[in-house]
């Protein structure tokens, strides 16, 4: 018969509570009284394994009930605690010792002799080595971590950039979210998450949204808010890009790569309205050491003022650019869309044709002078301009062509 509250539950004395409980929960299946109706023996045993549960699953129950188990089985120990106890309490002080204070000398509570000067020394230096020892183990240990790190992330973001050529971006992301793990502050990879976020908000109607809106700021268009609901999705993808570029633009080192990754975080800015930011980015982009003015500085500011509906000072910074560009196919555009704001549409056909002339094979501008065509009330001119932006993969013609010219 089980003598012990572990006997009756069938566990050893080490036993975790939740050996206990797993324990109690089967025992209590095979012996509850009420599968056994009327057996005593079952009733009766059952009491036994309840009452060892009980204990035994509470920590200061369990510890008490140890510890008369314990004695209980020894009881030598028990009677030599007891003796131990009495001898105590039957103990007095010895009188005062009458000799000097000043003769005593403590005794070495180890019982060794004292360490000579050339022992402890040695004993110290053996500390110094040690310590420095354990520093350098917790050193190598730390570095050997980081390379290991370093190598894996390098090693997808390798596989990653394979991915990318074969123009596999979301595999490539895959890659490169993996990379980030091991190595969050890597340039290259917060760079190349901004680079797929950005291919995923572009199509080749996407600068036309912003240009679309401002041409059309003084009529209405039934398919404005379809426009803007479009431009809103468009803004939250590029959000996440300019928050991986600017991560990027932290972290690189030399003013050349901090002046790409810049450059890209003021044109996600322009994408999602923080023209006041994109400013200051520009701003911070010129402040660095040794970089001469940039061309795109200049291209750029002329953007923010564009989509701040400063016209006349967008178009003298395209200008500008376009002295040094003088074949900048969007530099003529934007100069004959800041025209086309200003009033101007005389002006703005002819940038529009001058864009033309010099690429013919780009449907920007044949679009943008269809729009025009279309507010003069000309709807065959608009459609044929709008079919020949189509033809040369303009989306936005496409819907141009839906909404006008389907009759």
């Amino acid at each position: 018969m089980a003598s012990t509250f572990y006997e009756i539950l069938g566990v050893s004395r080490y036993a975790t509570d939740a050996d206990i409980k797993k324990a109690f929960k089967e025992l209590a299946k095979k012996y509850h009284p009420d599968k056994h109706p009327g057996e005593k023996f079952y009733e009766e045993h059952f009491k036994k394994i309840n009452e060892a549960y009980q204990t035994l699953s509470d920590a200061q129950a369990r510890k008490t009930y140890d510890l008369r188990l314990h004695y209980a089985q020894n009881p030598q120990q028990q009677q030599n605690r007891q003796t131990g106890n009495n001898q105590q309490r039957s103990y007095q002080r010895p009188p005062q010792a009458t000799y000097a204070q000043s003769n005593y000398r403590k005794p070495n509570s180890s019982g060794a002799k004292p360490r000579s000067a050339s022992e402890q020394k040695k004993l110290n230096s053996y500390y110094t080595y040690i310590a420095i020892g354990s520093l350098v183990f917790i050193m190598g240990c730390y570095w050997f971590y980081n390379f290991m790190n370093e190598y894996s992330s390098k090693k997808y973001f390798t596989e990653g950039l394979k991915e990318e050529l074969k123009g596999n971006n979301a595999q490539a992301m895959g890659y490169y979210l993996e990379a980030l793990d091991k190595n969050m502050n890597s340039p290259e990879i917060n760079e190349k998450m901004g680079d797929i976020y950005t291919k995923l908000s572009q199509n080749n109607s996407l600068e036309l949204f912003y240009f679309n809106l401002e041409l059309q700021k003084n009529y209405t268009n039934e398919n404005e808010a379809a426009s803007n609901e479009l431009y809103s999705d468009i803004q939250g993808i590029d959000s996440v890009a300019s928050l991986y570029y600017k991560r990027a633009y932290e972290n690189y080192e030399s003013n050349t790569d901090k002046l790409r990754t810049g450059l890209k975080i003021v044109k996600s800015l322009l994408k999602i309205g923080s023209y006041s930011a994109a400013l200051n980015q520009l701003n911070s982009i010129d402040r660095l050491q040794d970089l001469k003015e940039n061309d795109s500085l200049i291209y750029y500011r002329g953007d923010i003022g564009f989509h701040q509906k400063k016209y006349s000072e967008a178009r003298k910074f395209y200008e500008l650019f376009l002295v040094q560009h003088p074949k900048s196919y969007e530099s003529i555009i934007k100069i004959g869309l800041c025209h086309f704001n200003e009033g101007n549409e005389d002006f703005a056909l002819a940038s529009l044709n001058r864009a033309i002339k010099g690429n013919p094979q780009k449907g920007e501008a044949y679009y943008f002078k269809g729009q025009i065509r279309f507010h003069e009330k000309d709807l065959p001119g608009a459609c044929s301009l709008f079919y020949k932006a189509d033809s040369l993969n303009v989306l936005a013609a496409k819907a141009a062509i839906y909404t006008y010219c389907r009759n």
